[in-house]
């Protein structure tokens, strides 16, 4: 495992100096981050571990994450709202989820914290077999381009990335 930081300033928030938020970067497998997810409307508030996927334009919870943080499906599911998405592996439904925080914990102690106006809970589609059961199980939550793009993405040397405005 490699330790990768990505880098933040705020002028809106009054920061002034480079804020490094550390990621996890597991070597032939994905960049992590771990932030602390609040939806007041639910009332959750715990730490939720995101892969950050510069190819999702929204942050995503995979259905099952929802149901485990306390999301009532049933009030997404009367949303009108309802969405198609699609990617790679193919396309199923969503539902927005709205008044998002995320509060990512900064290398020095002190906070970096997004909101997000909405994000997407992807429901599971049809499963039609146990494999399909496991292999949707371990689908990640996804930090999107709807956080990343607030900064720049650049790379340096040694597997460091930073974010940076």
């Amino acid at each position: 495992m490699v330790s990768v930081t990505f880098g933040v300033t705020s002028r809106e928030r009054g920061i002034t100096a480079l804020v490094r938020i550390q990621l996890l970067a597991v070597k032939g497998d994905h960049c992590y981050v771990t932030a602390l997810f609040i939806c007041d409307h639910f009332g959750i508030k715990t730490t939720q571990r995101f892969v950050v996927d510069t190819g999702t334009i929204h942050t995503t919870l995979p259905e099952s994450r929802a149901r485990e943080l306390g999301v009532d499906l049933e009030k997404l599911e009367t949303y009108k709202i309802k969405l198609k998405v699609g990617g790679i592996g193919g396309g199923t439904d969503a539902r927005m989820l709205g008044g998002i925080r995320l509060i990512f914990t900064a290398m020095d102690g002190s906070s970096v914290e997004e909101e997000l106006p909405f994000i997407h809970v992807l429901w599971n589609p049809v499963v039609r077999s146990e494999e399909d059961r496991k292999i949707l199980s371990t689908f990640p939550c996804l930090l999107g381009l709807d956080v990343i793009r607030r900064f720049t993405l650049r790379f340096g040397e040694e597997n460091f990335a930073y974010l940076e405005p």
